[in-house]
């Protein structure tokens, strides 16, 4: 057995394989789409109606079994297109596979996870810089 260092046998032959497997393998489709859906649903009122509909399941379930739903907005948001991404691969009549299934299931998890990432840093990012532009045109007026 050649010796190989901790670097080697860590990073080289164990993390760095699995994570270059994982990033080739995501639906960036799908995850393009969470993203302007998830910037929808926090910063905008387009998709009111999205979480009117959500708190209206809330309070129905909260005769059953009490599931907070609003607080895992961006989850059921990420189930919901799953399930409309899979609907409409079967109605172009191709496969829905396992392979299918699981690229678009890591999809959502990175998706949802890094979501602060992709949506919300950009947007305070954005708005941070209107109120820099906006205070300084105020005082040359």
């Amino acid at each position: 057995m050649i010796p190989t260092s901790l670097y080697e046998s860590i990073w080289k032959q164990g993390l760095e394989p699995e994570l270059i497997d994982y990033t080739n393998s995501l639906n960036w489709t799908y995850i393009l789409t969470l993203i302007i859906i998830f910037y929808g649903v926090k910063h905008t009122d387009k998709l009111d109606w999205w979480n009117g509909f959500l708190k209206w399941l809330e309070v129905k379930s909260k005769k059953i079994r009490r599931l907070k739903i609003v607080k895992y907005n961006m989850w059921f948001s990420s189930i919901f297109i799953f399930i409309l991404f899979i609907l409409f691969r079967e109605l172009e009549q191709h496969n829905v596979d396992a392979a299918y299934i699981s690229t678009n299931l890591r999809s959502m998890v990175f998706s949802v996870i890094f979501s602060n990432i992709f949506v919300d840093i950009p947007v305070y990012v954005i708005k941070g810089f209107s109120k820099f532009i906006d205070t300084k045109s105020e005082k040359f007026n």
